[in-house]
């Protein structure tokens, strides 16, 4: 594939789906639908290489029933190819390969799948099998972002798939099965919150299997599976079935792994196993735990349940009732703002308004690496508000500023926003920076925390968090318990959101609701004092007799020391309260 047909897939969201995992939907679909002789409509309304209905055609074929199908895709050459494969393949079966937009062929999603006049047919579908194409919004544009808002009812910020999902509802009859391939993104981001609803609210949910890091895609896509059940029809089972399947690192590795060729052939075992290429993946089985009102979508296991419940019960208060957790500045122009030498950039003196800065670059845990660059920071706080600066005032920094100023006018955000051409996109707060702050990575394969305690700005490839009522000591708490791996046992069960290379993403939704012990615990007084001591370290020694103290500090104050079960010990649970609330410790 040369990079101009890269470009336009990747532009697009064309992942093509791979056979192994197309036949594992279409198996879950047949294995759920209610076969009884007649004849069935199938769509798929994204047909690319024709992979999912050669498929779908394939395990339908043991039910002989007569098969009257219908495909969609705005890439008339990938159309073709499928439609000479899938009419040689299958001839018996009357198929109907459409060159246009499915999303334009139905009418509205109130409208039940009625196909715009001319295209397609009017009638709704028994089977759909799907891997919608993934389209940001920044990439689908103004006008359509709306159009697909308005027809499909959607709020928030507006993914391609979020309308696909709602068009399937709207063209599955009562009782039919849709298999759907999707970014497992949408189950435990805020963002997904309408999506996950209307799901719940259309769908009978018969089994989900997030696919995780496992690579089956080309590109670097993290899919789920939904096997759905169009509510109407049948009552809904009791409990849907939740399949979690990732990469792990080779402390599994040994000869009594269950081998097997790929990853859909380990979705039928459980625990640790084997691949072909010598990876190893660890396997999940357990029910879907879905919040009321769109909450995050997380694998129930009753081992997990435990944990967490044990967890719960010793939970004083949380991360985000210490303070706001915010992510850092951003200024959509990193190559003016921030200069890897400010020496070299300024040609004469350095401007007035320039701050030290911190980025992922120097994070450690507790403390971080010296910081060295620089940011220029046109904000400040004057009576009680954050204003912009007035440049007449700083005349370096105006004249280094107006050298840019084409570049910084073409943000046409900045100016759409009713702001200066010269301020930052989200320059967060100005009296902040001097606080002492918890600083921690976005993206890490183990928690990365710090304490700032010399007044930086922080970027926006780290979050940060100053407490509330200026009590420091809590902050020192959050750190202790942020650095341990309790932490990471609790994202796991409570989350488990992953990138690939088993990385986590340590965003606000997720650190907001970590957990604390009783600040006025004697095992928190000490957590505190030993954080500090590391902090004052010049290195952090991961294996030293404080830092594996703290590990165990954090892991008896939540009864669940060195067990994944939840073993509960001697101390007694403590009544919820918002650490917003306690009065100032001294530091």
């Amino acid at each position: 594939m040369n990079k101009t047909e890269q470009h336009r897939k990747k532009a697009n969201g064309v992942h093509y789906t791979p056979p192994a995992l197309a036949k594992h939907v279409a198996l879950s679909i047949a294995q759920n639908y209610k076969f009884n002789g007649r004849p069935i409509r199938i769509l798929d309304p994204a047909v690319g290489s024709g992979e999912l209905l050669s498929a779908i055609f394939t395990a339908c074929a043991p039910y002989s029933v007569p098969i009257t199908a219908t495909g969609f895709d705005t890439d008339s050459s990938a159309l073709s190819v499928s439609a000479e494969r899938l009419h040689t393949q299958y001839p018996s079966i009357a198929l109907s390969l459409i060159h246009g937009d499915f999303l334009d062929s139905i009418q509205s999603s109130k409208g039940r799948g009625l196909f715009e006049d001319g295209v397609g047919s009017p009638e709704l579908a028994d089977i759909i099998i799907a891997n919608p194409p993934y389209v940001r919004t920044q990439a689908l544009g103004v006008s359509r972002v709306k159009e697909l808002a308005e027809k499909f009812q959607l709020d928030g910020r507006v993914d391609l798939y979020q309308a696909f999902i709602k068009a399937i509802s709207a063209s599955l009859k009562p009782g039919g099965i849709a298999g759907v391939i999707a970014s497992n993104r949408f189950m435990s981001i805020k963002s997904g919150a309408s999506t996950r609803l209307g799901i719940s609210q259309d769908f009978e949910i018969l089994h989900v299997w997030d696919l995780g890091d496992t690579r089956l895609f080309e590109a670097a896509v993290l899919p789920a599976v939904l096997l759905l059940r169009r509510k109407g029809m049948h009552p809904c089972q009791s409990r849907s079935r939740f399949t979690s399947i990732y990469r792990v690192d080779d402390r599994a590795k040994n000869s009594d792994l269950v081998s097997v060729q790929g990853p859909c052939d380990a979705l039928v075992h459980e625990g640790f196993v084997g691949t072909s290429d010598g990876e190893v993946l660890r396997v999940q089985h357990g029910h879907l735990e879905q919040s009321q009102n769109g909450g995050t979508w997380r694998l129930s296991t009753q081992s997990s349940d435990s944990w967490l419940g044990e967890v719960a019960d010793r939970t004083f208060g949380t991360f985000g009732d210490v303070g706001k957790i915010r992510v850092g500045v951003k200024s959509t122009a990193d190559s003016i703002f921030m200069r890897q030498s400010w020496t070299t950039a300024a040609k004469s003196d350095l401007p007035e308004l320039l701050l030290p800065v911190t980025t992922h670059h120097v994070a450690r845990r507790y403390r971080s690496l010296p910081v060295e660059r620089k940011i220029l920071y046109p904000h400040i706080y004057r009576n009680g508000t954050r204003c912009v600066v007035d440049l007449d005032e700083f005349p370096i920094t105006k004249r280094y500023l107006e050298q840019h100023r084409l570049a910084l006018e073409s943000r046409k955000y900045i100016k759409e926003g009713g702001r200066k051409w010269f301020e930052l996109w989200v320059p967060q707060d100005p009296s902040a920076w001097k606080k002492p702050k918890i600083v921690f990575r976005d993206i890490a394969e183990q928690p990365t925390f710090w304490m700032d305690l010399d007044g930086t700005v922080i970027n926006g490839d780290c979050y940060w968090i100053a407490a509330d009522n200026d009590n420091i000591d809590s902050l020192w708490l959050i750190l202790a318990v942020a650095n341990s791996r309790f932490i990471e046992n609790f994202y796991d069960h409570k989350f488990n959101n992953k990138l690939y290379s088993g990385r986590r993403r340590f965003m606000t939704q997720y650190v907001e609701r970590f957990p604390l012990p009783d600040p006025t615990s004697p095992m928190a007084k000490r957590m505190v004092e030993l954080s500090k001591s590391l902090h004052s370290r010049a290195s952090y020694d991961h294996s030293s007799s404080d830092t594996e103290e703290i590990e165990q500090l954090v892991g008896e104050s939540f009864g669940v020391s060195g067990s994944f079960s939840g073993r509960r010990n001697s101390l007694g649970g403590v009544s919820e309260s918002s650490y917003s609330q306690l009065s100032p410790q001294s530091a």
